[in-house]
């Protein structure tokens, strides 16, 4: 079921506005990015609906969800520098809710390459970490809870991301004992590494210092990942990358953690 009333995807000008007028601003706002060769607003929105009917059924306020309209169907030779425009991009977009809107509490979602952008934005990008290996991701700096951004952030949710790291405290799922692995390109099914197939080259484990930046938002930041997904447990299983989205189980324990956290 969709709660239309409620989700509404706000626009830049609706940020804007939202300056003079807090009317618009909602209690909680969701940020969503997207995974590789989604469209806005994606597979998403099954959480959404889900933290939005808690938030409306638990209390009198309201809920809504924006999505980050970053270059989600970028090639090899651009997904770096298309990488980096969209970690620049989320922070900007959160920090324009969070500046027009200073009471209202923000979550941020992102799946697979989404998801890796998400975690760019907490941890650090690049620095020497590229989702393919085709190219180099310039350097972004780490997010860092005591930034003006910190206090408005209740919640970061990842799902099947590449970035995923291997029995970290944020880990949820069957998976959590894996290592990503980098975006496969061409984006084709049968270019997708398996177990028996994947190099070291291909595994997509942060280096220690990305790691600790990245452990600051432990209380409010989780990383869904099931064992049989190819990129963020290198499992053999391409359904099993959407299946955070498919049934009730995940949209109803991510709702349920970031009640936790409002």
């Amino acid at each position: 079921m969709r709660y239309s009333g409620l989700l509404v995807a706000a626009t830049t000008s609706a940020i804007a506005s939202a300056a003079a007028n807090n009317a618009t601003c909602n209690s909680v706002q969701i940020f969503l990015v997207r995974g590789h060769g989604e469209s806005i607003p994606g597979l998403q929105t099954s959480i959404t609906d889900a933290i939005c009917h808690d938030v409306s059924n638990s209390s009198n306020k309201t809920c809504g969800f924006q999505s980050i309209a970053y270059n989600a169907t970028s090639g090899a030779g651009t997904i770096c520098q298309d990488q980096y425009d969209g970690i620049r991009l989320l922070r900007g977009n959160l920090t324009a809710y969070a500046t027009a809107c200073p009471n209202s509490r923000l979550v941020v979602s992102g799946w697979s390459r989404g998801g890796a952008l998400v975690t760019d934005l907490f941890a650090g990008g690049g620095d020497g970490l590229d989702l393919t290996g085709t190219c180099v991701q310039p350097s972004s700096p780490a997010l860092a809870p005591e930034e003006f951004l910190g206090p408005h952030i209740a919640a970061v949710v990842t799902f099947g991301e590449l970035h995923h790291n291997a029995d970290m405290a944020w880990n949820v799922g069957n998976g959590s004992a894996a290592d990503g692995v980098r975006l496969p390109f061409p984006y084709l099914i049968s270019a997708w590494p398996t177990k028996t197939l994947l190099t070291n080259a291909q595994r997509y484990r942060r280096p220690e210092a990305m790691l600790e930046k990245l452990s600051l938002w432990v209380d409010r930041f989780r990383d869904y990942c099931v064992v049989d997904d190819p990129l963020c447990a290198q499992g053999a299983d391409v359904a099993a990358h959407s299946s955070y989205f498919q049934s009730a189980y995940w949209p109803g324990l991510v709702s349920e953690f970031v009640r936790s956290r409002l």
